[in-house]
C-alpha cells in the first residue's frame, strides 16, 4: 500500500523547469475590503476519483483573497475537502450574498469535480460526498443555476464566479464516465446575470497542469491575478486580461482547442492593482528543459556563466537567511495553519537555490528546507483517521491516505537523492522510516465494517493489521538500513544513529 522507499531513495530527480508556487507572499494591494468570498476546494472525493491538488489550489485563491485582495477574515469562507458538501456550499453562498455590500464584489472559487444534471440542461458541482451513482449526482451536487440565485439575492457591484471543474461527466483522466451509465454530453448553460462574470474549465475536460499536480485552470488563473497576466503593465489586472493570459497558457499546454476555457460577462472588471510578479517561461516549462548553458531560476532559464559571484554570493546569504527565518517560523508555530505558512516560507526560500547551487552550503540549506517541509505534511498526515464502519468507505478513505502519503515520501526521497552528499541525508532516510511506520495505526484504526460477520471481526482485523505491517515493516526496514549504510559512507556519528539500529534488529527479528 505504501511505496518503498528504497524505491524513492534510487530515483534520480532531474533539475528542470517547474511551475512556480503560488504559497509566495505578495505586498498587500487592497480593493477587496468590502467584498466578500467562498472558495471550496475538493481533492479528495470519498467514492469518486481524487483529484491532485484542487484543495491546494483553493489555499492559495483564500491565501490571495484574503492576505493581497484584503478581503477581511469574517467575509471569507474556505470550505476544503471534507468542508466541502452541498449543504456547506449553498449556506456559505447565502450567508455572502447577504453580507454582500454595493461597493463591493461577491467571489466564488470551485475546485472539483462536475458533471452534467440530468437532462444535460446544467452542470453540476459536486460535493465531497457526492457517491458514483447517477441519482446521486443532483442529490450531492449544486446546480449552477442554484449558484447564480443565491448569487443574485445580493447586494454587490459584480460577482466572479470561477468553475475548475469539467461538466462533461468524464473521470479526471478525460476517459472514462465518472460515474457508470452516464453519457458524456457538453451541459446547455443559461446565460448568466449582467453583473456576473463566469469562468470556467473546459466543458470536455478539466485537467492538470503539465508535469504538476494541480488542476490547471484555477492554478494559472490565480497566477493570471498575481501579475502574470498584466498584459499592458499598468499593474491592473482585468478579468479580460487575466483569462486571455490563462488562456493562452493552456493552450501551449495542452495543444488543444477543445480543453480550453469559458467566459462570460464583461471583461472590463478590474481584479488585482498592484500586480506585479514576474510570469513564468510557459514555453521552458512546455518543453520541459531549459536550452543548453542556461539553469532554471524558479521563472525562466538563464545563462549560468552570466551570473557573477556577487549575485551567486548575495543569492546564498538570501539562501541561508531564508531557510533560517523559516525554521523559526516554524519552531514557534503552535497551530496547523502556521505550520502551512512556515513551509510556504521554506518553499519560497528554495527559489533561490538555482542561483546558489554550487555555492559552498547551498545544497545543505535546500536540503534543509526540502526536509521540514516534509516535516510538516508528516504532522498533517499523522491526523488522518478512519472512522466509518463502511467497507467501501474505508477502502476510498485508505486510497486516499496512500494519496497524502506518496508525495511526502518522494519529497524525503529528494532530499535523500538531489542532497546526498552531505550529513541531512541520514535524517532524511530515518524520517522516511518512521513515516511509514506512524502511518501503520492509521491503516488499521478503522472500526470491523459492518459488512463482516461480526464474530469474525477480530480474525478480520488480526489479517488486516499482519498484511499491512508486512508491508510497512519491508518499506521502512529499507530506509534505515539505508540510512545508516549513508551514515558509514558520510561518517556521521552519534545518538542520531540509536534510533535506526535498534529499528533494523527489531523489524529484522519480526516474524
Amino acid at each position: 500500500m505504501i511505496a518503498p522507499a528504497a524505491l524513492l531513495v534510487l530515483a534520480a530527480i532531474a533539475a528542470q523547469p517547474t511551475w512556480p508556487p503560488l504559497s509566495g507572499e505578495l505586498p498587500k494591494a487592497g480593493g477587496g475590503e468590502h467584498d466578500v468570498a467562498v472558495v471550496v476546494g475538493a481533492s479528495s472525493y470519498v467514492f469518486l476519483p481524487p483529484i491532485a491538488g484542487a484543495a491546494d489550489n483553493a489555499d492559495d485563491w483564500a491565501q490571495w483573497l484574503g492576505r493581497v485582495r484584503g478581503v477581511p477574515p469574517e467575509r471569507l469562507t474556505l470550505l476544503r475537502e471534507r468542508d466541502a458538501t452541498k449543504e456547506k456550499i449553498e449556506r456559505a453562498l447565502a450567508s455572502a450574498a447577504a453580507a454582500a455590500r454595493g461597493d463591493g464584489l461577491l467571489w466564488f472559487i470551485f475546485i472539483g469535480h462536475g458533471a452534467p444534471a440530468p437532462g444535460g440542461d446544467d452542470g453540476v458541482l459536486l460535493g465531497i460526498d457526492t457517491q458514483a451513482e447517477l441519482e446521486s449526482l443532483g442529490a450531492r451536487g449544486v446546480r449552477q443555476q442554484r449558484v447564480l440565485e443565491l448569487v443574485r439575492a445580493g447586494k454587490q457591484r459584480d460577482s466572479v464566479l470561477v468553475y475548475d471543474a469539467c461538466f462533461s461527466g468524464r473521470a479526471p483522466d478525460g476517459g472514462a464516465p465518472l460515474v457508470p451509465g452516464m453519457q458524456a454530453t457538453v451541459p446547455v448553460r443559461k446565460v448568466a446575470p449582467a453583473r456576473a462574470v463566469v469562468l470556467s474549465a473546459s466543458d470536455s475536460f478539466a485537467g492538470p497542469l503539465p508535469g504538476a499536480a494541480r488542476p490547471a485552470f484555477s492554478y494559472a488563473l490565480l497566477g493570471a491575478v498575481r501579475g502574470w497576466g498584466d498584459a499592458d503593465g499598468d499593474r491592473q489586472v482585468t478579468i479580460g486580461e487575466a483569462f486571455s493570459w490563462t488562456r493562452a497558457t493552456l493552450q501551449a499546454a495542452f495543444k488543444s482547442d477543445g480543453r480550453l476555457p469559458r467566459q462570460s460577462g464583461p471583461s472590463e472588471l478590474v481584479v488585482a492593482k498592484q500586480a506585479s510578479e514576474r510570469p513564468p517561461d510557459v514555453g521552458a516549462l512546455v518543453l520541459g528543459k531549459c536550452p543548453s548553458g542556461t539553469a532554471w531560476d524558479g521563472r525562466a532559464c538563464g545563462a549560468v556563466a552570466a551570473a557573477s559571484t556577487a549575485a551567486t554570493s548575495g543569492a546564498l546569504e538570501a539562501l541561508r537567511e531564508g531557510v533560517r527565518g523559516a525554521r523559526a517560523q516554524l519552531d514557534a508555530a503552535k497551530t496547523p495553519e502556521q505550520q502551512r505558512q512556515a513551509a510556504a516560507a521554506l518553499e519560497r526560500a528554495l527559489g533561490l537555490y538555482p542561483m546558489a547551487k554550487g555555492q559552498k552550503g547551498a545544497g545543505a540549506l535546500a536540503a534543509e528546507a526540502e526536509y521540514f517541509i516534509a516535516t510538516v505534511e508528516i504532522s498533517r498526515v499523522s491526523a488522518w483517521a478512519v472512522r466509518s464502519d463502511d467497507l467501501e468507505t474505508q477502502k476510498a478513505e485508505l486510497r486516499r491516505l496512500d494519496e497524502e502519503l506518496r508525495p511526502v515520501l518522494r519529497r524525503l526521497g529528494r532530499v535523500a537523492v538531489e542532497y546526498g552528499d552531505h550529513a541531512l541525508v541520514v535524517p532524511a532516510l530515518i524520517a522516511a522510516g518512521r513515516v511509514q511506520e506512524d502511518a501503520q495505526p492509521l491503516y488499521t484504526s478503522a472500526p470491523c465494517p459492518r459488512q463482516i460477520d461480526q464474530r469474525r471481526c477480530d480474525e478480520y482485523s488480526a489479517t488486516v493489521k499482519r498484511k499491512i505491517a508486512e508491508q510497512v515493516n519491508k518499506g521502512a526496514l529499507l530506509s534505515y538500513r539505508a540510512a545508516l549504510e549513508q551514515a558509514a559512507r558520510l561518517g556521521v556519528t552519534g545518538d542520531l544513529l540509536d534510533f535506526p539500529r535498534e529499528r533494523v534488529r527489531a523489524l529484522t527479528a519480526a516474524p
